[in-house]
């Protein structure tokens, strides 16, 4: 057993503990607070995906997409060229 003692709230989804204890009254805030804020996020994300058709296509097309997909890569390269001397 690796002991870490107390922890921040930060702490606690980063995955540098795998457990927490705590009194009963803390961790239901804790619990519901994560909930909450996951069942805001999800609703969120469902309502945006639902408002229109481009964010349906959108939602379509990124449900369908393998996991762990790399960008796609720039078909050409930018090149941004200057002269700085000055002309009169």
């Amino acid at each position: 057993i690796n002991y870490l003692g107390y922890i921040e709230g930060d702490q606690i989804t980063d995955g540098t503990v795998d457990v927490i204890v705590a009194d009963g009254f803390t961790g239901n805030i804790a619990l519901k607070t994560a909930e909450g804020t996951a069942n805001f996020l999800t609703n969120s994300l469902r309502d945006s995906f639902k408002s229109s058709l481009t964010s349906k296509i959108g939602y379509y097309l990124a449900k369908n997409a393998p996991i762990g997909t790399p960008p796609p890569r720039p078909l050409a390269k930018v090149i941004i060229s200057g002269s700085t001397s000055k002309t009169s």
